[in-house]
This record gives structure tokens, C-alpha cells and sequence, in this order.
């Protein structure tokens, strides 16, 4: 039997930032994000061997025993680790062994919350394998505890939600550690209007999110004001941007954009750089209303607010700095899972 899944990235609007502890558990936290046709997959079939086979797009294979006690060497493979551990913990040993195959279609670390999608999908197209059934907000749950806890792996928990529910959602963290998720409420016609004025645009500039996240932790924790204060900023945005879309007024959520932008760099160093600088600069001269790098920042992927008007003349613009523009729609039903 082969089982499979997939999950949707996610492009963040507003609040970015105080989905992560220990903010969100101090203050509480709200983003908005837009999960989007690009996806992490997977696929698990069954292994009639003792082992665990675990594939990842062009690299090499690993193989491990289903009773071995994992070893995490921060590399991709610790994720498919980091869930078969815990369902063997949560549910019971594997009785025979299974090959898991993933595929994403955006570079992992790239700011679209590659990682918590890919522990979703894979989390998703194991369980459903083993007639495991969660409703989507525990699996949520489940995902960011294998990735942040298990794993240690630092960020936020705003990107397992987004892969799970699918769609446009307003989503908060109480200080009590209850999520709350909620569909934003706007017409279709105005959803494809958004649609149609966004540009997701890859910097092909690599980074390590995990530094500028225990940056903005380290801030956190010892009440710096500055980026504190950014923090409380965008949090409030965020309540705004749900606005804005209820009332389906495009040029609030263009402003909300630019400016949440403008305090995200606050919040840690390495969050911006002379490249992404130059690539935002280049698309607002070129036509575009709005931009900000999505993620934890430092590089991966941008978001831009472009008019379909001016779209030939932004892409053109940013040929110069050898990126690639990618073409999406959002994303409406979240993880999926199924058999063959």
C-alpha cells in the first residue's frame, strides 16, 4: 500500500514574529497568513524490512533500523526522524518498515516556512498510512512539537497551522497556549483581486534563520525596547490587516505591508541586508507599492504589491539580481492526505 499527502507554504501578511516564544507566551501573538500553491509532499510505502528508508528530492538516501534511536545532525532527514520517533513514542512501534519520499517545491530555509510544512506533510502521509486519524489542529499542535521541542529546531508556529487549515487566516496564540484560527472573511472576487497584485519573488540568497530567531528571542527576554516595541507594532498590524481585508480596502493592506516591513527589521539584526535593500528599492522604482521579505528574513523569498500593470516592468527590473519570480494562487484546502 502507498499512502501520500501535501501540504501548503504560506506567505505571511502581518504579525510575523510574535508567533514565537517567548513572546507569544508573555504577550500573546497574531499573524495573518496566506497558505499558496507551492507545497511540501510526501509519500510512504510500505518496506518489508525492518527499516525505515527515507528519500528527499536529489539526495542520497538514508537507511535506518524502525527500533534505532535517533541521532539529529541538523540535517533534512532529522524530520523524517523527528516524526517517526514520536509517533513510535505516541503510538506504538512500527510493525514493518516503510520508505517515506519528500519533495518541496520551494528551497528549504527560503522564509515560506519550508521546514514545519515538510514535518507537516510527512506527519500527515505517515498517520493517514497507519489509519491514524487527527483532527487538524492537534496534528498543528503535533507538528510544531516535533519540530520545536523534539528537534529544537528555533522559530515560530504559525507555519504548521497554515500547512494544516489551508486558506487566508487570522491566527492568535494566547498566553495560555490556546490557537485559535480564524478564515478571513472576504469576497472571492477580492481574494483574486489580491491575488492578482501580489509578486512572490525568490532572492536565490540562502540563509540561516535559526541566529536572527535566537536574536529576537534573546531581545524578548531581556526587554530591549526597541525591538520589543516593534514586536507589540506588528502584533497590532496584524488585527488591522484582518480589518482591512473584511472591508476589502487593498490600499490598507498595501500601507500594512510596507510598514510591517519597516518594523520587522527592528527586530533583529541580519533580518535585512545591502541585497534585499537593493532588490526592494528596485521593485519600488520599477512600479511595485510594497514589499517585505517573508520569514525570519535575511534572504529567501520576497513578497511585493505590484499592480498587474506594472508586473513586466518590476520582473524586469529585478533580472538584474538573478532571482526567479514565482506564479501561485492561494491555497484553499491545506494538508491533504489519501491512498493508493
Amino acid at each position: 500500500m502507498k499512502s501520500g499527502s501535501k501540504a501548503p507554504l504560506r506567505i505571511g501578511l502581518a504579525g510575523g514574529g510574535t508567533d514565537v516564544s517567548p513572546y507569544c507566551d508573555l504577550y500573546g501573538g497574531e499573524v495573518l497568513n496566506a497558505a499558496i500553491s507551492l507545497y511540501a509532499s510526501c509519500t510512504v510505502s510500505d518496506y518489508d524490512s525492518p527499516r525505515f528508508i527515507f528519500k528527499h528530492d536529489q539526495l542520497e538516501p538514508i537507511t535506518v533500523s524502525i527500533n534505532e534511536e535517533p541521532v539529529f545532525t541538523d540535517h533534512v532527514y532529522d524530520l523524517h526522524w523527528g516524526v517517526v520517533a514520536r509517533i513510535r513514542k505516541a503510538f506504538g512501534k512500527f510493525e514493518t518498515g516503510l520508505i517515506i519520499e519528500t519533495l518541496v517545491d520551494a528551497p528549504l530555509g527560503s522564509g515560506l516556512g519550508t521546514s514545519s510544512t515538510l514535518v507537516v506533510s510527512i506527519l500527515g502521509a505517515v498517520l493517514h498510512h497507519l489509519g491514524i486519524h487527527l483532527p487538524k489542529k492537534e496534528l498543528a499542535s503535533l507538528a510544531f512539537s516535533i519540530e520545536r521541542e523534539d528537534l529544537r529546531h528555533p522559530g515560530g508556529r504559525q507555519d504548521q497551522y497554515a500547512a494544516c487549515f489551508g486558506g487566508i487566516n487570522s491566527i492568535r496564540f494566547e498566553t495560555n497556549g490556546e490557537v485559535i484560527v480564524e478564515p478571513i472573511k472576504a469576497t472571492q472576487e477580492f481574494i483574486d483581486f489580491l491575488r492578482e497584485n501580489l509578486m512572490l519573488y525568490y532572492t536565490s540568497q540562502g540563509r540561516y534563520s535559526g541566529k536572527i530567531i535566537e536574536e529576537q528571542i534573546s531581545h524578548v527576554r531581556e526587554r530591549v525596547e526597541q525591538p520589543l516595541e516593534a514586536m507589540h507594532i506588528l502584533k497590532k498590524q496584524s488585527g488591522l490587516m484582518k480589518l482591512a481585508f473584511e472591508s476589502e480596502n487593498y490600499r490598507e493592506i498595501v500601507d500594512l505591508i510596507d510598514s510591517g516591513f519597516s518594523e520587522k527589521k527592528k527586530m533583529a539584526s541580519g533580518i535585512t541586508n545591502e541585497r534585499i535593500e537593493d532588490i526592494y528599492s528596485t521593485a519600488m522604482k520599477a512600479g511595485a507599492l510594497a514589499g517585505k521579505i517573508s520569514g525570519a528574513g535575511g534572504g529567501g523569498f520576497m513578497v511585493f504589491c505590484v499592480p498587474p500593470d506594472s508586473v513586466d516592468k518590476v520582473r524586469e527590473a529585478l533580472l538584474t539580481f538573478g532571482g526567479t519570480a514565482f506564479s501561485f494562487h492561494f491555497d484553499q484546502q491545506g494538508l491533504t492526505t489519501w491512498s493508493e
